[in-house]
């Protein structure tokens, strides 16, 4: 309707077929899902078509269907398509049209978003342009209420029949009949009404009561149909969904809680999915159903919330939070200057990640994995007292899988006994619910916490500068370990900005052979594998044992990114109280790291990071300041790293890490730009790789070899 009003001739793709399959396979940069690879299929069968311009939006979230979740989010795969393609299609990039629409705002605000592309970036009159949006929106609108219509109708048809299996999963696995093998035409012939998703009336605010943080729209509308589907003694479940699927990695397990004893299908599906396997599977659960027909309904199952909005009861508890890094210590001293008990989970090791891999299914982010596995061997350590216990989760509004993280421990802990234990998830998205959940501390917390956290920032960035060319091994940490103990009391106990000068002094007079040339490796990446030493095989130390020097981003580089990003988007919703309120507090953090950085002097030559605003803008060639996360700070902290003379950079995520995959999608351009600067991307699972050291080696030599080749140039690296 949109483009029909606009008098645009549009070129549709041909339908999902093999050749579109392999060529998106291969087209791809890194190991995104299923859809992701038919995606890059379909834009190439466009571009094959000669067509003048491809039009892929950035669509951030969807309409709201039920009120009162906290967000609306597509995942970060969809949200970013747009600049992984045109990271991987050439000549892509001068026939891309990518407007980016907010459609969780309303139909004003499409209507808006509509008629800004129309004229900006079609060239079309302020008026045509309002009223083919218009007429989009008017299109959409009828759509939808078609759909109420079909799903009143599909109802009666249900009736009729007796029994059907209702298709569940996202429109691109649902609605593309060679994406899902065809399996509602199987289901057809074995006699079995197939009834989609969309033709259901999903049960959402029963849903929204326990999973009001399922900030992905289609989450919220799977979850919905199950409480439907688990209470209709007709209705059964094929729930269609994708290998490495980072959104279902969740979403499957809620499910399968809500649906009880009732059995129901899941098929993951890949390019390398048969048909025979697909029909015999759907023969045995056809079977295993069959005497169940008239007694299958169920109340669904939801877990019982162990953290509610107040903290009243929780007073007397212990805080444990995890040891994600050396930040944790003063970040409880601060608690504990304020009178709340809190304390540092020990590190992770070996049995962590065995009750990790026990408790959750495998596809969950890894840091899940191994923070469940603290969880889990503290409750069960002796002397442990769940009803004293109270741990450390923060969530977040989305779109990444970590807001999910505190709802499937709260599963685990039931699991494991450990019933009455409690799970402290304040929304790292909003400052008030983070003061209120803990205690409504005073803001002084904030002060003290801030700059012990900054202050182990600038120890940990002094001993990676100083570290690889001490005469005396092991002394720099002993310097570190000193001064990290030192600032963990004075959180607590005194003032660390008059510390900071003494630490300073002390890291200067260690020893070091400043004549030794060695290269400057960027490590960025996901903030929890990245810092957490378990989690990466202590990846820093071995590349400063192969001869490298390491520059980092600061942990309070989240901390600024969030009051940046947030500000952002208080501007944009014009939200003039929350902006200002946010300004102030970014300026605020800007002149306390200041106040740090002056404290601990210029004398060990540290680089300076760059304020936070200048790494988004860098990285806005490959990512627009929309698509929020991780991903646009990787981006953005490689390019800085690299422009201040690093000559190789790491990209460090977990395995099947949403942000981290698209980050490795755009790193081969970005290699490209920056003169085939030396780039490597290693995921981590907690399993041992043969072949990452060999990796390491064969990369510290080409950044060595880079530098000097930049030295011998007469650049300065």
């Amino acid at each position: 309707a949109f483009f029909g009003a606009l008098g645009v001739r549009v070129v549709l793709s041909s339908k999902t077929n093999k050749q579109i399959i392999h060529e998106g396979v291969e087209a791809v940069k890194a190991d995104m899902c299923f859809p992701a690879k038919v995606m890059h299929g379909h834009v190439l069968k466009l571009l094959q078509k000669g067509v003048d311009k491809v039009f892929l939006p950035s669509v951030i979230n969807m309409p709201i269907e039920t009120p009162g979740f906290v967000n609306y989010y597509n995942c970060p795969i969809v949200q970013s398509i747009p600049y992984t393609l045109e990271a991987a299609i050439a000549g892509l990039k001068e026939r891309i049209l990518r407007p980016v629409f907010y459609l969780q705002r309303g139909d004003k605000e499409t209507v808006r978003a509509l008629a800004r592309f129309a004229r900006e970036g079609l060239g079309f009159s302020r008026s045509r342009a309002r009223k083919a949006a218009e007429a989009a929106v008017a299109a959409q609108d009828e759509f939808r209420k078609l759909s109420v219509e079909l799903a009143d109708r599909t109802t009666q048809l249900i009736e009729e029949h007796g029994r059907a299996v209702v298709i569940v999963g996202r429109p691109y696995n649902t609605n593309d009949s060679f994406v899902n093998l065809n399996l509602p035409r199987k289901l057809r012939d074995l006699d079995v009404l197939p009834v989609p998703i969309d033709l259901i009336h999903p049960d959402t605010a029963t849903t929204l009561k326990e999973h009001r943080n399922m900030y992905w729209r289609y989450g919220q509308r799977i979850l919905g149909a199950g409480v439907t589907i688990a209470r209709d003694p007709r209705l059964y479940a094929l729930y269609v969904t994708n290998f490495g699927c980072g959104p279902d990695s969740f979403i499957t397990k809620f499910f399968a809680e809500i649906m009880g004893e009732k059995p129901f299908l899941l098929i993951e599906i890949d390019e390398h999915s048969a048909d025979v396997g697909a029909i015999t599977r759907c023969e045995a659960f056809l079977d295993s159903i069959e005497g169940k027909k008239h007694s299958a309904k169920v109340e669904p199952r939801l877990v019982e919330a162990r953290s509610s909005e107040s903290t009243r009861g929780i007073n007397d508890r212990t805080l444990y939070v995890p040891s994600m890094c050396d930040h944790a210590y003063p970040f409880c001293a601060a608690l504990r200057r304020f009178g709340v008990d809190a304390q540092v989970i020990p590190e992770a090791d070996e049995k962590s990640l065995e009750l990790g891999r026990q408790y959750t299914n495998g596809r969950e982010c890894f840091p899940c994995i191994v923070t469940t596995g603290d969880m889990v061997k503290l409750c069960k350590s002796k002397d442990f007292d769940p009803s004293k216990a109270l741990f450390f989760m923060p969530t977040t509004s989305g779109p990444c899988r970590f807001g999910e993280y505190n709802q499937a421990q709260r599963m685990v802990l039931e699991a494991t006994g450990c019933t009455d234990a409690q799970i402290l998830a304040p929304d790292q998205d909003r400052a008030d619910n983070f003061r209120q959940k803990l205690w409504d501390v005073p803001l002084m917390f904030y002060v003290h916490a801030y700059r012990g956290m900054v202050a182990v920032d600038y120890l940990d960035k002094i001993a990676r500068r100083i570290r690889p060319y001490e005469k005396e091994p092991g002394r720099t940490d002993e310097v570190y370990q000193h001064c990290l103990k030192e600032v963990t009391r004075a959180t607590e106990e005194g003032d660390v900005l008059k510390l900071l000068p003494k630490c300073s002094r002390l890291f200067a007079k260690i020893e070091r052979d400043n004549t030794v040339v060695k290269p400057k490796i960027g490590v960025v990446g996901e903030i929890y594998v990245r810092s957490h030493r378990f989690s990466n095989q202590n990846l820093i130390k071995r590349l400063e044992a192969l001869g490298a020097e390491v520059w980092f981003p600061p942990f309070n580089e989240w901390l600024y990114y969030l009051t940046y990003i947030n500000g952002l988007d208080a501007a944009s919703e014009r939200n003039w109280k929350n902006f200002i309120k946010l300004r102030a507090l970014h300026l605020l953090q800007r002149r306390g790291e200041r106040t740090i950085r002056r404290d601990v002097g210029d004398s060990l030559g540290l680089y300076e990071d760059e304020p936070i605003q200048e790494t988004v803008q860098a990285a806005a060639p490959y990512l627009d300041y929309t698509f929020q996360g991780e991903s646009i700070l990787s981006i953005g902290k490689m390019i800085e790293f690299i422009k201040k003379g690093a000559t190789g950079v790491i990209n460090v995520t977990p395995f099947g890490c949403l942000p981290g995959t698209i980050v490795a999608a755009i790193m081969k351009r970005m290699h490209d730009d920056f003169h085939a600067v030396p780039a490597l991307t290693i995921n981590y699972d907690g399993l041992e790789d043969p072949s990452e050291q060999t990796r390491l080696e064969a990369f510290v030599h080409q950044a060595k070899q880079r530098e000097e080749q930049m030295r011998s140039r007469g650049k300065k690296p």
